[in-house]
């Protein structure tokens, strides 16, 4: 049974495998040894649908691939960074079959999360007009904010004309840490309210490496630490300073 770290980062890994499931880094399956020619999207089959599976590794691919295919699947794409794989397949009962291959950590399908226009009267879809750049905004935006699709989408750019924001709202990121002296971050970073809930393991009861040597007394890092990255990351998403330079959070800390 996986621990729960190892889960929390693979959960982590199956994220950004569907998140990147149409990006440049996902490779034509024939690109590795042993699968074949990927298809594109038009010719899955129709009745067919795509799913996204993530591997426990690269040493657990092979035996995988070759059970995925026996389930019915065929490989499309794969993202070796990740052991992310983009399979077609008829979807009836495909998820629960493909989880229970050895070495398959979980399987999802894929989700439309937004459409094009289409053509009056039903014809194929049509992009859009070019999306017009976003406005301005009030002064306390900062330089890259209007590439940042997700403020406006939520309208936190807007709402900051209404009010500032409340530093008596605290928001708590339960992650891999958060680097207190970012530049982005310190400005609304409180130590005294922080903890750290969780002791490094350097080895598995086998004797194999978990977490590494630690790097503080007693294997607990300080609260204003990140080992990881996510967790700075997601406060900054949250709260990082409106301070003249990079991006803001969507209440600024």
């Amino acid at each position: 049974m996986k621990s729960p770290r190892a889960v929390g980062w693979a959960a982590a890994a199956l994220v950004a495998a569907v998140a990147t499931a149409g990006a440049a880094s996902l490779v034509p399956a024939a690109a590795v040894p042993g699968v074949a020619q990927a298809t594109p999207p038009a010719s899955v089959p129709a009745g067919h649908t795509t799913f996204t599976v993530l591997l426990d590794g690269p040493a657990a691919r092979d035996g995988a691939v070759a059970a995925i295919e026996a389930a019915g699947g065929r490989v499309l794409r794969e993202n070796a960074a990740v052991s992310a794989l983009v399979v077609e397949a008829a979807p009836a009962g495909f998820v629960e079959r493909v989880a229970g291959i050895e070495g398959v950590f979980g399987a999802t399908s894929a989700h439309v999360v937004g459409a094009t226009r289409s053509a009056p009267g039903g014809g194929a879809a049509v992009p859009g007009p070019p999306a017009a750049p976003a406005p301005a905004g009030p002064a306390n935006l900062d330089p890259l904010d209007t590439r940042l699709w997700g403020l406006s989408m939520v309208r936190a750019d807007a709402a900051r004309t209404a009010q500032a924001g409340d530093r008596r709202v605290l928001v708590g990121i339960l992650d891999t840490g958060v680097d207190g002296t970012h530049p982005d971050i310190a400005p609304g970073f409180d130590a005294n309210l922080s903890r750290n809930f969780v002791t490094d393991v350097p080895n598995d009861p086998a004797g194999n490496v978990l977490d590494g040597p630690c790097e503080f007394d007693g294997c607990v890092d300080p609260p204003d630490h990140d080992g990881g990255g996510h967790g700075t990351h997601v406060a900054g998403t949250v709260a990082a300073a409106a301070n003249g330079s990079g991006v803001s959070g969507v209440r600024p800390g």
